[in-house]
């Protein structure tokens, strides 16, 4: 059990910095191609990007 366990961890932390890294690309994206970090878009999606990254944080911390 404990392995398993082990395993879904590990698959769901995986899967929460893969989200966050897609995340951050498509504000990037967003940035290149406006040539301005100044829109709702940018400033929505960084801080449900910096929620996400410290929910992983907290997650890592219990584990």
């Amino acid at each position: 059990m404990t392995g398993t366990l082990f395993n879904l961890e590990k698959d769901f932390l995986a899967s929460s910095l893969r989200a966050l890294i897609n995340r951050l690309h498509d504000v990037l994206s967003a940035i290149e191609e406006r040539e301005s970090v100044e829109s709702e878009f940018t400033a929505n999606s960084l801080k449900s990007a910096e929620t996400q990254l410290r929910q992983i944080r907290r997650f890592c911390a219990i584990g």
